[in-house]
């Protein structure tokens, strides 16, 4: 099935096509028996899709939408734990983020030590406390 004549099929359905169109697509269909079984089942489709009954909205169901709208958003500004409960989900997404981050910093940083002293392990010098209490803060 050729895809321009697929495309022109699905617009014969919504438009009028001109003389020349009609009958490309005319020919199409008499030669190609899918592009004849495409049509049969968008026909069938449409036919089904008009023969359903909806109920029509009433009346006053855009104003109930909108009041239910309005009440929600008024709701949302007067419970601000709403917000923090957001909050709270986010963070704690990013401190296990920031966690996992640390841990893999660490480890990669164990792996890359030649020897495994805890000085070297944890960067540590060999400050003793008097060397410490002697450093001039300011």
């Amino acid at each position: 099935m050729n895809k321009k004549m697929k495309n022109l099929l699905y617009q014969s359905f919504d438009t009028p096509l001109g003389d020349t169109d009609r009958q490309r697509l005319g020919t199409a269909l008499d030669t190609d028996e899918n592009l004849r079984n495409e049509r049969d089942a968008i026909t069938d489709i449409r036919q089904n899709a008009a023969a359903l009954l909806f109920e029509p909205f009433r009346p006053e169901f855009t104003k109930q939408v909108l009041a239910r709208l309005l009440s929600l958003s008024h709701n949302v500004t007067l419970s601000p734990e709403l917000f923090y409960a957001s909050l709270l989900s986010g963070f704690r997404k990013l401190a296990w983020a920031g966690g996992l981050a640390a841990a893999a910093l660490i480890t990669i940083h164990l792996l890359g030590v030649d020897t495994l002293s805890q000085e070297n392990a944890w960067i540590l010098s060999d400050f003793s406390i008097q060397e410490l209490l002697s450093l001039s803060v300011f």
